[in-house]
């Protein structure tokens, strides 16, 4: 079988065929089983990211009521939820390819929410300690001298 075709107004295709040994089995691992496992490693790595997210959203929302992190945390989760991993198939020509740079980019995606979190979270924290913090002795009543 011919799996690519050069000529005047040819189309070239290249088609993944899987290994074979010298008795026509499979060569284990196949391409397909190595790059399933490189793009479910990545999407575990993800939602560990999607979850860290969450719970940075969470600490901000307790710190001062604000709800930007929040809504990074619900953009990630949907985004997991369409992560190539459950959404890509790997049974196409190239063997699962598609599946694993996809996954990488999603991955670095991710990555790029949780470090805007957590830029989030640490100008919340500053925000909340700055000068014009009320003391503890500001917030009780005022005596007047007598």
């Amino acid at each position: 079988m011919k799996l690519s075709q050069v000529g005047k107004g040819a189309i070239v295709i290249f088609l993944y065929s899987p290994a074979r040994n010298p008795d026509g089995s499979l060569v284990r691992p196949t391409e397909f089983e190595v790059n399933d496992s490189i793009s479910t490693k990545l999407a575990l790595a993800a939602l560990a990211l999607v979850v860290v997210g969450s719970l940075l959203a969470l600490l901000q929302y307790r710190a001062r009521r604000r709800r930007s992190g929040l809504l990074l945390a619900v953009v990630s989760a949907a985004i997991i939820l369409l992560h190539p991993r459950w959404t890509v198939s790997d049974r196409g020509g190239d063997g699962g390819e598609l599946r694993v740079d996809a996954s990488w980019i999603v991955l670095g995606v991710l990555g790029t929410f949780l470090g805007i979190q957590i830029e989030l979270l640490i100008w919340t924290l500053k925000e909340r300690d700055g000068p014009n913090r009320l003391d503890y002795d500001d917030r009780l009543p005022r005596q007047v001298p007598r």
